[in-house]
């Protein structure tokens, strides 16, 4: 067990996991050996980066196709991962994309 394992768990759960930063961060993980949920609106893409992370670093990884911005969205994960058999310890690893035209840009 590494360190990392110590200090946050065997498994990480990432959002926004089917591009940029959020696979980036699914490949680090993997790396390092953390087992993998991982979640984004487009379940094709987690599909893919699934199957590619399993070959390359021989971890477990499950994935839920959720659009996280919907109402309801949040307790439906809950539902789907760690009331589904989820290790008790799960480190979540939250990326959160806004473009310009998002109502709430950051700029208060």
């Amino acid at each position: 067990m590494t360190k990392l394992h110590s200090k946050y768990g065997p498994s990480a759960l990432i959002t926004g996991a089917s591009s940029g930063i959020g696979a980036e961060f699914a490949h680090q993980l993997a790396g390092a050996g953390f087992d993998l949920i991982l979640v984004a609106r487009r379940r094709q893409k987690l599909e893919v980066l699934a199957a590619e992370l399993r070959t390359q670093f021989g971890v477990q990884v499950d994935i839920v196709g959720l659009d996280l911005s919907q109402t309801g969205a949040v307790d439906e994960l809950v539902k789907q991962t760690l009331d589904g058999g989820a290790p008790d310890n799960v480190t979540v690893v939250a990326i959160q994309y806004m473009d310009s035209n998002s109502s709430d840009n950051g700029s208060k």
